[in-house]
C-alpha cells in the first residue's frame, strides 16, 4: 500500500528539517516548507492526503491556510500537528485500521489561578496527559497518567502556564491515539 502524502508547514527551518528526516526515516512520503507567503503557489492541496500545520502559526494564519487549502481540495485533511509527538500523531492519523478516538473532547479553561482540563472519553482507557508550555522555556508537565473513566473528567493543574502562545495539551492512549489541543492563557 502506498503511504499517504503529507505536507508540513512550519515556521522554523531547523525544526522542519528534523521532523521531515524523522518522518521519511519512518517511511512517510513527506515534504515541508516554511514559506507561508508562497505556500499556495508552491504546493497544491490535491497532491496531498494530509496537510499539517506546525504549532507556531497564529489562529488567523491557521484559518487562512485551512481555507485556501480546502478551496484547492475540499477533501484534504488540514490538521494541527505538534513536533514533539509528530511521529506517533501521524502514525495514528494515517492508520487505515485506527478506531474512532477514545478521547473525543478536550477543552481548557483558565480561572482563579488554575488551569482546568476537561476530557471526555468514549470508553475507559489508559492515558497520559502532558502539558507543553513554551512560554516557560519548553516546560513539560505530566498532568495525568492512569485510566481515564468513560464520560467527562476534569483535571486541575496547579502550575500556572506562562501567558500567551503556545501551550499544547497532549493526550496519548496506550493504543496509539494521540490528540493535541492547542490553547492560550
Amino acid at each position: 500500500m502506498k503511504p499517504p502524502r503529507i505536507l508540513l508547514l512550519g515556521k522554523e527551518d531547523s525544526v522542519l528539517t528534523n521532523v521531515l528526516a524523522t518522518l521519511q526515516a519512518a517511511g512517510f512520503d513527506a515534504e515541508g516548507t516554511t514559506q507561508f507567503a508562497t505556500v499556495h503557489d508552491d504546493f497544491d492541496a490535491r497532491n496531498f492526503t494530509l496537510i499539517g500545520l506546525g504549532g507556531a502559526f497564529s489562529d488567523e494564519q491557521r484559518r487562512e491556510l485551512r481555507v485556501a487549502f480546502q478551496a484547492q481540495s475540499p477533501t484534504v485533511r488540514v490538521l494541527d500537528l505538534f513536533a514533539p509527538v509528530l511521529l506517533p500523531q501521524l502514525q495514528y492519523l494515517t492508520n487505515p485500521a485506527a478506531q474512532p478516538p477514545m478521547v473525543n473532547h478536550i477543552t481548557t479553561t483558565w480561572a482563579e489561578g488554575e488551569l482546568c482540563v476537561e476530557l471526555r472519553a468514549r470508553v475507559a482507557c489508559p492515558v497520559t496527559v502532558t502539558l507543553y508550555d513554551f512560554a516557560r522555556q519548553s516546560a513539560v508537565l505530566t498532568v495525568f497518567e492512569g485510566t481515564l473513566p468513560a464520560g467527562t473528567t476534569q483535571l486541575k493543574v496547579q502550575q500556572q502556564p506562562g501567558e500567551g502562545f503556545p501551550h499544547f495539551l497532549v493526550v496519548q492512549t496506550t493504543s496509539g491515539e494521540v490528540q493535541v489541543h492547542r490553547f492560550a492563557v
